[in-house]
């Protein structure tokens, strides 16, 4: 009985035993009539001169019942269990139908009065069956809702449309990548309950080693044709990737996946930086390779993160800097060092679109990704709405020296609309809540320090290619915070 009902009919059944339970239960008919549901109940039904067994025979067993509303309390429970009185002919009736039919979903238990000790009262053949909780008045608002959308068959939680199964499962891989065995073990432990924590650095390193392979290009083979190739290729462990962030938001290990996080962009950073000063005897690495993968892994952790309200993840990525070697020493870098130009990819994916199309991109980078943004976890509107996140993030850094995040993606975003979370903002609890994200105090600090950044960065300025960027536009920025 998942299917919607335009005019469920119900009856309820119950114990007459207290006055209570019967104003209690007539209150409860009244609210469901005035909700378009249409009540039979022995108080209005039931005429002088009926057989009263028979009546309740007849709506148990009739077919124009939708439901049956069984309210259980201790009465109704004792009555039933010993099969004495009208209470227990019905329960003779409903619980040869419940035992019988395969659709049980007729009956719906209502739980009326718990025990001393907070178990539900319910006769012994409802007693492993979900029940409708109305036992505290507090909660009868919630409950009545609850039951409402239960007869008319629109619940609160709808199952998902059904998605595309994601490029490591379908597609064949022309590389053999040595983190998906890795993956999937670190997959079952976490399923199983086991220790995740070795399995999940060691699919960061395999992961790594994987970028690095396909990075690794022969001396004369250097071409945009085998970057995007090879960028095509990586699909499988993106998703991956993506899978393993999801996977620990969901098992609420957002300690470990900061870690995680953390020190895998920095082996990507490392991986990058090494790259770029060392050709490899056998050929040469392509940064514009590495570069492409870890700006598309960082921003789509980013966007995860962003959606499952993982502040810790957030901090430990946003807030830590990243060690690695330039020049001969250590530097602690900062996020903004994700977003790093790719010369050859970007310069010749454009003129190659110039001469195919008669038209130049606003940015080569964001197209490429809009043309294989086929994950099942993230869509292009959430890379946009995390690539504008990151730029806020890095205007509110303090100091004159400050690195900026330059939104790229923001182009892709329809029609210039407001950003779903800076949307969401412009109420005081999803301002409250965008302030936890981004890791500021109050909301006065947060528009304080956006106006200093985006004086200080010239904001106002910004283009992408020949288009206009309007970053206070994008988040609300004059709204956020302002309604209740």
């Amino acid at each position: 009985m998942n299917e919607t009902v335009e005019n469920p009919y119900v009856f309820i059944s119950y114990c007459w035993y207290k006055e209570e339970t019967r104003e209690w239960v007539l209150r409860l008919a009244e609210d469901l009539q005035s909700l378009g549901v249409h009540v039979t109940i022995d108080a209005w039904d039931l005429k002088e001169g009926q057989d009263v067994y028979a009546f309740m025979e007849s709506c148990v067993t009739s077919t124009e019942i939708n439901r049956v509303l069984i309210v259980c309390d201790k009465a109704y429970s004792q009555k039933a269990d010993s099969r004495s009185g009208g209470v227990g002919a019905e329960t003779a009736i409903i619980s040869k139908k419940v035992y019988d039919k395969v659709d049980q979903t007729k009956f719906v238990p209502i739980l009326l009065e718990r025990a001393e000790d907070g178990q539900a009262m319910l006769p012994t053949y409802l007693a492993s069956r979900k029940y409708i909780d109305f036992s505290s008045d507090d909660n009868y608002p919630d409950a009545l809702e609850q039951l409402v959308r239960t007869l008319y068959g629109r619940p609160v939680i709808k199952r998902p449309a059904l998605g595309t199964p994601p490029a490591y499962v379908m597609d064949e891989p022309q590389q053999a990548f040595s983190c998906v065995s890795i993956f999937q073990t670190f997959h079952r432990n976490l399923g199983a309950g086991k220790p995740i924590k070795d399995e999940l650095f060691s699919f960061s390193e395999a992961l790594v080693r994987d970028v690095t392979q396909l990075m690794h290009v022969g001396a004369n083979e250097y071409s945009l044709d085998l970057i995007l190739d090879r960028i095509r290729d990586s699909l499988p462990i993106r998703d991956l990737f993506f899978s393993s962030v999801n996977l620990c938001l969901r098992y609420d290990k957002d300690q470990l996946l900061g870690s995680y996080l953390h020190s895998f962009f920095e082996k990507c950073l490392e991986l990058i930086y090494y790259s770029e000063n060392n050709d490899a005897s056998q050929g040469r690495h392509s940064t514009d390779i590495a570069e492409h993968l870890v700006y598309e892994f960082f921003i789509g952790s980013v966007s995860l993160l962003l959606k499952g309200k993982c502040v810790i993840a957030l901090q430990s990525i946003l807030d830590n800097r990243y060690w690695v070697v330039r020049n001969g020493e250590y530097r602690g870098l900062c996020f903004c060092s994700f977003r790093r130009y790719s010369h050859y990819l970007e310069e010749s994916y454009n003129s190659r679109y110039r001469e195919t199309n008669n038209a130049t991109l606003h940015t080569p980078r964001g197209h490429i990704i809009s043309e294989m943004a086929n994950s099942p976890l993230v869509k292009m509107s959430d890379y946009v709405e995390a690539d504008v996140f990151l730029a806020v993030k890095s205007l509110l850094a303090e100091g004159e020296d400050s690195d900026v995040w330059f939104p790229v993606l923001s182009v892709y975003n329809n029609h210039g609309r407001h950003l779903k979370i800076f949307k969401r903002a412009t109420y005081v609890p999803g301002f409250n809540e965008l302030l936890e994200l981004i890791g500021v105090s109050n909301g006065d600090e947060f528009k304080k320090r956006f106006l200093t950044g985006h004086k200080r960065h010239g904001v106002d300025k910004w283009k992408i290619s020949w288009h206009s960027l309007d970053l206070a536009h994008l988040i609300d920025f004059e709204k956020l915070g302002t309604l209740r």
